[in-house]
């Protein structure tokens, strides 16, 4: 019996590094933010967004403030802001998405919380 517990103790363990090794790879192209830290990500179609998270006793804050421009360098530019805030349990993940001119590829920008840190990336539609 306490060689099948072994057995399934170095399992359980093999397992876990297995999921620690290829999390990342499951977040994508995602960038680590340290809590506190702003982080820009330029989402094409003259948009970007502006992340930064904070803890809290309910789970980290993720706010996101997206500017998209209109008729961009000239003289009636203008700019759309939004500001977005979710917050995030270890495994939840926030996605938000700007619309573009029919027939482009949608960019996608993906939060996600793993363990006790954010990453952010851009995924495309």
């Amino acid at each position: 019996m306490s060689s099948m517990i072994r057995i399934s103790a170095l399992g359980t363990i093999l397992a876990v590094g297995l999921i620690a090794i290829a999390q990342p790879l499951w977040a994508g192209n995602g960038k680590t933010v340290g809590e506190g830290q702003a982080i820009t990500t330029e989402l094409g179609g003259h948009a970007k967004a502006v992340t930064y998270w904070t803890s809290q006793p309910e789970g980290a804050l993720v706010v996101t403030t997206v500017d998209t421009v209109a008729a961009f360098d000239t003289d009636v530019e203008q700019h759309a802001v939004v500001r977005l805030q979710a917050m995030l349990q270890p495994g939840q993940a926030q996605e938000i998405s700007v619309p573009l001119a029919l027939g482009e590829k949608q960019p996608v920008l993906r939060i996600e919380r793993i363990g006790d840190q954010v990453t952010v990336s851009k995924v495309t539609q």
